[in-house]
């Protein structure tokens, strides 16, 4: 196994906190590429969730900059002698090099290469994937046009950086429903009537807690809320009691949970 240096362990956490600073709806948007692309270098940069069960591609973008030519058939065609994405749709979701399966002499050769990476200008290729079911995959592309090969190293770094990018991407999918939650309870003009769902909390317990949910702390959702933190701290009270828990974290798993999270 690749050893990392001390370098780039520390490149690789300042990444992990500028993800979280850059990220919005979506966990990774084409300023978080052009960080990933300083731990990884690459000529383009990628990310791309898809559907390939129903060959329907989702959210994809690209690292804020970056221009590459484009082949005339569609991804759809090629994806099953693609080695790499042939590989992450059967669920191995490890860094894979494109020379892990082919010699740069054999690419060249191939059909693949003539439709769909020479157009592209690319002949090196170093992806990893989230681990996803087929029908929604999520994947980041690193190419290379001639030249250097990516690196052990670069496989090693993409390997730690898996699970906090799954964890970056969970993180936004739950910034989204915690949102898109709050906006249903703001329908209601009485936030204090009862809820309808199945803890049994009224709305305004439902809006205290959605926030509570997403590290607001008592003094900032009072804030948000235009309320006074004792009123928050009573919301929370009357929280645990109908719920039966004792802590904040107990109280918004079991609200995350409710709404499928």
């Amino acid at each position: 196994m690749t050893a990392l240096t001390a370098r780039d362990a520390e490149h690789l956490l300042r990444f992990v906190a500028a993800a979280e600073e850059l990220a919005g709806d979506h966990a990774f948007t084409p300023e978080v590429l052009v960080e990933l692309g300083r731990l990884v270098e690459a000529d383009w940069v990628a990310y791309a969730e898809q559907d390939r069960v129903r060959r329907r591609f989702g959210y994809s973008v690209g690292r804020l900059g970056d221009e590459c030519g484009s082949a005339e058939v569609t991804y759809w065609e090629i994806a099953a002698e693609h080695p790499v994405c042939s590989r992450h749709t059967h669920g191995d979701t490890r860094a894979l090099k494109l020379s892990d399966f082919m010699r740069l002499s054999e690419l060249r050769r191939s059909r693949i290469y003539s439709i769909w990476f020479k157009p592209c200008g690319v002949e090196r290729e170093l992806t990893v994937a989230i681990p996803s079911a087929p029908s929604h995959t999520k994947t980041f592309i690193f190419d290379r046009g001639p030249g250097r090969d990516f690196t052990e190293r670069d496989r090693r770094v993409l390997e730690i950086l898996q699970p906090h990018l799954a964890r970056l991407w969970r993180g936004a999918r739950l910034r989204l429903q915690l949102r898109a939650a709050l906006a249903r309870l703001n329908e209601t003009p009485d936030p204090d009537t009862p809820g309808h769902d199945e803890l049994g909390l009224t709305r305004r317990e439902q809006e205290v807690l959605a926030w509570v949910a997403q590290g607001k702390t008592n003094a900032e959702v009072a804030e948000i809320l235009w309320v006074t933190p004792s009123t928050v701290r009573k919301h929370l009270e009357n929280v645990y009691e109908k719920l039966g828990v004792h802590s904040r974290t107990a109280a918004a798993t079991r609200f995350l949970g409710a709404l499928g999270v």
